[in-house]
């Protein structure tokens, strides 16, 4: 928790409830790919087995959420400009960003796939903290310098050190309790969060 408290009233679930859900989904979509992954930040098995039904349900909502949406061969395809805002300190990420052509690549598949009843733009900027967002009044994506350098902190990081201390473990209502390891080596239980959901 590094000192910061948590704000159970905030619009997103708690950090490692969203984590654990994002590596359940990818395990179920993938689990030959992925299961090493959840293995590794220490997923329980019973978690694991109930994930593909997690996976299903996502993606069948998504289906049909953005099924009006989606651009058939003969609807034209909307122009979606790109930009890379001043860097500053992230002019490193900026340049690179720029030559692999990141946002336009992510623009060219929301050209492809998705009808748009305006245009609207990608931009990648100095936000002050990680994250990205929809701003309604310019009708843009904004992407976050400051989070294109945590994924790759995260991806430099990743496989080199435990993932998750302690052990996470699943009790008969289904909640997963996080174990974690204080400087004084005694084991302390930080967070707990409901590992199943309703079905849509």
């Amino acid at each position: 928790m590094q000192g910061i408290p948590t704000n159970f009233y905030d619009e997103y679930g708690m950090d490692l409830q969203r984590a654990y859900s994002i590596v359940c989904l990818l395990v179920g979509g993938k689990p030959e790919r992925f299961s090493g992954l959840a293995n590794e930040v220490k997923l329980p098995e019973e978690r694991q087995a109930s994930c593909q039904d997690d996976f299903s349900n996502a993606s069948w909502s998504w289906e049909q959420a953005l099924k009006s949406d989606k651009r058939k061969p003969e609807d034209p395809k909307t122009k979606i400009d790109t930009k890379y805002a001043e860097a500053g300190n992230y002019s490193n990420l900026a340049e690179l960003g720029a030559r692999l052509k990141i946002l336009e690549a992510v623009a060219e598949w929301l050209s492809e796939d998705f009808v748009w009843r305006r245009p609207i733009s990608l931009e990648m900027q100095q936000c002050g903290s990680p994250g990205a967002r929809w701003d309604l009044s310019s009708q843009k994506i904004i992407v976050c310098y400051e989070i294109i350098r945590e994924f790759v902190q995260l991806y430099r990081d990743y496989g080199q050190v435990a993932l998750v201390p302690g052990t996470p473990k699943m009790m008969k209502n289904k909640k997963i309790f996080m174990a974690a390891r204080p400087a004084d080596g005694k084991s302390r239980t930080r967070k707990a969060f409901r590992a199943d959901r309703p079905r849509p």
